[in-house]
């Protein structure tokens, strides 16, 4: 399709059986009847499912907003219209994401069910900020000298997705 395919841990790159295109993923969420969604992607190269989207940067001196270097495509972006949608993405869409042995999932994954379990409401991007930009991408390079950088992108106003 020219979408792409994340990397999922059972992935055989011949075998088209097991994997699912980010088209399909598109076409899921365009007819899935919840106004406000989280996709969580703890895959290689799953950066790749955000191209095009923009996302809003917060500081103590002002507010910007920039895309995404892991936004959604534009074809996924038109597919998800009146949709808000939060993507948190394992690595960028030229990275591998690293396999955590000891827990028996993805060192993202690891982090972000760390997050779920802290207590307040807040939002999703505050999650991302607080607690898995900095701690994925320096745990990848300290234990595994890996580059792992885990990606945020919204699309409506998919930012503020609290739990």
């Amino acid at each position: 399709t020219g979408m792409g395919y994340p990397v999922t841990y059972d992935t055989r790159i011949n075998v088209k059986q097991t994997m699912i295109d980010f088209e399909e993923i598109q076409q899921r969420l365009r007819s899935m009847p919840a106004r406000r969604v989280l996709w969580v992607a703890d895959t290689c190269h799953s950066g790749g499912a955000a191209e095009g989207m923009k996302i809003v940067e917060f500081s103590s001196r002002n507010i910007g907003v920039k895309k995404a270097n892991n936004a959604l495509s534009p074809e996924m972006a038109a597919a998800t219209v009146n949709k808000d949608i939060a993507v948190l993405t394992a690595s960028r869409a030229d990275q591998t994401a690293i396999d955590e042995s000891t827990t028996g999932h993805g060192l993202f994954t690891y982090f972000f069910t760390k997050a779920l379990q802290k207590d307040g409401k807040r939002s999703i991007y505050r999650l991302y900020k607080e607690d898995l930009e900095e701690a994925v991408a320096t745990t990848a390079r300290s234990k595994y000298q890996h580059v792992q950088q885990p990606g945020f992108a919204r699309s409506g106003q998919g930012d503020l997705i609290t739990f």
